[in-house]
């Protein structure tokens, strides 16, 4: 179930709409009160507990992109927190530089921006979670 909610697994298929919603209406009917709704519709039209629904259904950020003075700030944690993907380009001790693809908000629209190089961290002092990463690779990213 781990794997299922952050990328994904045929196992979400085998969850119930209502047993979802259910599940959202205990854990969050009483946070989110004037904008459940719009929680309840994303479950209906196909939203599974995986964490793209929670970054881009339940977390706040999506709704402050249409506030200008908090849309760089929301734009930044959506693209940081969602899970995505980059090609190695180099490898630098604990850093990696990635060539990803950013979220990007055009006042409208949420879509995918223009590639940009980016260096995250593989490890700490050595020690991360990552196997062997070679140049050419594809990584799955969070955070950084």
């Amino acid at each position: 179930m781990v794997e299922a909610y952050w990328i994904g697994s045929p196992r979400l298929d085998q969850i119930s709409v209502p047993a979802i919603g259910n599940s959202m209406e205990e854990r969050f009917r009483f946070k989110s009160d004037p904008r459940f709704s719009s929680l309840a519709e994303g479950v209906l039209a196909g939203g599974v507990p995986h964490h793209s629904f929670a970054v881009f259904c339940i977390y706040p950020w999506v709704g402050l992109l249409g506030d200008d003075r908090r849309a760089a700030q929301a734009l930044t944690v959506l693209d940081r927190c969602r899970i995505r993907w980059g090609k190695v380009i180099g490898l630098y001790g604990d850093q990696v530089v990635v060539e990803s693809t950013p979220l990007a908000w055009d006042g409208h629209r949420l879509d995918y921006g223009l590639p940009e190089t980016e260096t995250v961290v593989r490890s700490i002092d050595g020690v991360g979670m990552a196997s062997t990463i070679s140049v050419g690779d594809w990584v799955s990213l969070h955070w950084e």
